[in-house]
């Protein structure tokens, strides 16, 4: 009879706790919408405040609890198997500016295989950061054997219009059998593919950009805020996808969870620097004044 109570009671715990951050996300997404709406607009001044909110939001994001979905997402990486020990990039003395903004020079060293977390309030430089490393800025120095899949947070609005889903996958090398496979496991319905990607939900569309870029060949993923628009259910599946990825990371996201599971190293952006330490990102753990 105990042991019964205690079952129904951690049920009933794990759905509260489901239903709190499934709230939060859906604050977090319309937060951050009027925020990327109105940043530079005539409301840039309510888009700051929203921002504001927004971080105290984050700063009491609630606990993820694991999902009881049983669907494995088991894609294949092709092409992501480890080449040997070697160094994957080197940064020497990487320059960034923007504009009149500069940050200081950033050196640092990476194995390949190793998952690195870029974390820092908005607007520190975490994608102009990440657009340096992609691009090859000078300072920016790949191994010439590693492909890298880059996924900007743009991917999602840069998707064409008046395209359905079938024609793009197929333009991406997809055979029919292998787009509704792909596409069952990260929740893209059969006849969905069959409708213009204009008509996609955001969530869809941001599936639809995380299939193309872990089924593309790739031994390295550099992703930008991968999560936004996706519920918890997808939020975890593409955790474990993550996890499962033999190759380099480098992975901005404001998602605590994601970023504890996958990191293994820390780039902090604080807005005029890059701090490199060589420990995992903890939530909660406060910004370090130097590098470690």
């Amino acid at each position: 009879g105990n042991w019964r109570q205690y079952q129904a009671l951690r049920r009933e715990r794990q759905k509260q706790e489901a239903e709190r951050y499934q709230k939060f996300l859906e604050e977090e997404r319309r937060l951050q919408g009027y925020i990327d709406r109105w940043r530079s607009g005539t409301r840039a001044r309510q888009a700051q405040s929203r921002a504001k909110a927004l971080a105290r939001l984050r700063d009491g994001q609630p606990q993820r609890q694991p999902s009881k979905s049983s669907a494995p997402l088991d894609l294949i990486h092709r092409g992501s198997s480890r080449p040997g020990a070697l160094a994957a990039l080197v940064l020497d003395r990487l320059q960034l500016a923007r504009g009149a903004r500069q940050w200081q020079p950033l050196s640092a060293k990476f194995a390949h295989g190793t998952r690195i977390a870029v974390v820092g309030p908005n607007g520190t430089g975490k994608t102009t950061l990440l657009e340096a490393l992609v691009h090859g800025a000078p300072g920016v120095k790949w191994h010439p054997d590693l492909e890298v899949a880059y996924l900007p947070q743009t991917a999602v609005a840069d998707l064409p219009q008046g395209v359905n889903g079938m024609a793009y996958a197929h333009n991406l090398g997809m055979e029919r059998e292998e787009i509704f496979y792909f596409g069952s496991r990260f929740g893209l319905s059969a006849d969905l593919w069959q409708r213009d990607l204009d008509q996609w939900s955001g969530g869809e569309r941001t599936r639809l950009k995380l299939l193309e870029i872990l089924t593309r060949p790739s031994q390295v993923l550099v992703l930008d805020e991968p999560t936004n628009h996706l519920d918890i259910v997808m939020r975890e599946a593409a955790e474990r996808l993550l996890a499962s990825y033999p190759g380099t990371i480098i992975l901005a996201s404001h998602d605590r969870a994601m970023l504890e599971t996958i990191s293994q190293q820390t780039i902090w952006a604080t807005g005029d620097s890059f701090i490199w330490t060589r420990q995992p990102y903890r939530a909660g753990q406060p910004m370090p004044s130097h590098p470690s």
